[in-house]
């Protein structure tokens, strides 16, 4: 099953693609950009939840393909950041 959840030293690691980790971490940063000062604690856990901290944390420790995705989340944190679209 595709990016079906699987469990190490008792953490979900769900193994997405490294293009899903770049829109995920694209649209946080748009939804951050768009939403802080309504929420301004939930967008910042979000992002550094979904990609800044935790999520390239788990990638490094427990994921396959882990440079190509931490330099997809990233990629996006920029492109979200600078408002560029990105076609690969």
């Amino acid at each position: 099953e595709l990016c079906k959840p699987t469990y190490k030293f008792g953490i979900k690691i769900t193994n997405m693609s490294a293009l899903r980790r770049y829109y995920s971490s694209r649209n946080a940063v748009i939804m951050f950009k768009k939403y802080f000062k309504i929420y301004p604690f939930k967008m910042v856990y979000m992002l550094i939840r979904g990609s800044l901290l935790i999520a390239p944390m788990y990638i490094l420790l427990l994921e396959n393909n882990k440079i190509k995705k931490i330099k997809n989340i990233y990629r996006g944190l920029f492109f979200g950041l600078f408002d560029i679209c990105f076609v690969e």
